[in-house]
């Protein structure tokens, strides 16, 4: 009992905020009259992705505990969005320079917090229909990091489809064999397959394999040398600054830093090269989308009046099309949004 709450206070999470929501672009500009980042845009109700995202991860980690990575022209978005969080809870890059220098700058700050701690990744764009299920299985990959701190987590998600748009990860057997019955969930990761070609995704589908949500779970220090060594330029350049991290002295050198840092992609540039580290806990019962293009959105939309599942603030007023792209319409606040697969348009409501 006493483990299990001291690991509780270990725990921590980073949510990736910085993206620029290009595919999102003309939807969301329909909505806010410009185009914003898709993550701080209420596009389904007066609620945007990060509220939903920030509401479903505090389930399962104190808010405190929170850091959310924001990108520093997206200022006038986050500043009212995260006006209640504590200023050591948002990290704010000066410029958008990829998931892995996003991720290692959440990293080694929370070092800094809790030396022994575990962390959760989440991005910040999805949609999932039932949030206390899914954190229940983001504690089930806290348990099993604490256990084996040298494994890395991701949740992978029951495939429905085989969608080409997703990464794949192609699951192995149990990694561990007479323990609890929750640890034998969690497999070996055989491969992973990102955006396959049609036949390739069929046939993953075929063979029960996950999509890759992008969250993972893991030991902060065990994350930090996984990118230490798949990108050790990376990883050099910000130890050079590492003392300033959470001090005064840190907008002024991560600005520096910054200037000439290279982009570099998290899944692409580490899981790529770190599947020997990694297990994959599966995710069941329950619907999930990474909410990256506005078919994705309209089809979310569509699944939630055909089901009846509410959303916060949302209240459908006519039936969605059958066909995605064709006009639908649905109430937000005060007013109508008239959706289509590439855009938005707000029009008066009717009183």
């Amino acid at each position: 009992m006493q483990a299990s709450v001291v690991g509780r206070t270990q725990r921590a999470a980073i949510v990736l905020a910085g993206g620029e929501g290009v595919r999102l672009r003309s939807f969301t500009e329909g909505v806010a009259g410009r185009p914003i980042p898709k993550q701080y845009c209420p596009i389904m109700g007066t609620e945007t992705m990060l509220n939903w995202t920030l509401r479903r991860v505090s389930l399962g980690v104190n808010r405190r505990s929170i850091l959310t990575i924001v990108t520093a022209h997206h200022a006038e978005f986050y500043g009212a969005q995260l006006a209640d969080a504590d200023e050591d809870s948002v990290v704010v890059q000066p410029s958008n320079r990829g998931t892995a220098a996003a991720i290692l700058h959440g990293l080694l700050r929370l070092v800094k917090q809790k030396p022994d701690g575990a962390v959760a990744i989440f991005p910040s764009d999805h949609y999932v229909s039932d949030d206390c299920r899914f954190m229940a299985q983001v504690d089930q990959a806290f348990e099993f990091v604490q256990a084996l701190p040298q494994r890395v987590v991701l949740l992978g998600i029951e495939a429905c489809a085989p969608e080409v748009e997703y990464g794949w990860i192609e699951p192995g057997v149990p990694l561990v064999r007479g323990w609890s019955s929750s640890f034998r969930n969690f497999l070996r990761v055989r491969r992973f397959h990102e955006k396959p070609p049609k036949a390739i995704a069929e046939e993953l589908f075929r063979a029960g394999g996950l999509w890759n949500s992008f969250v993972i779970v893991g030991n902060i220090k065990r994350l930090i040398a996984l990118i230490a060594r798949a990108l050790p330029d990376l990883h050099g350049a910000f130890r050079a600054i590492e003392r300033t991290l959470g001090t005064s002295f840190e907008r002024k050198a991560i600005e520096c830093l910054y200037r000439d840092l290279p982009a570099a992609n998290f899944s692409y540039e580490v899981l790529q090269n770190a599947f020997s580290s990694m297990a994959v806990l599966p995710v069941t019962g329950l619907e999930w989308s990474d909410l990256g293009t506005p078919d994705r959105l309209l089809a979310v939309l569509k699944r939630i009046e055909r089901e009846s599942v509410p959303r916060p603030s949302v209240e459908l007023v006519a039936p969605l099309n059958q066909a995605i792209g064709e006009e639908s319409l649905f109430r937000n606040s005060s007013r109508l949004a008239s959706a289509r697969a590439g855009s938005i348009r707000l029009v008066p409501a009717q009183r």
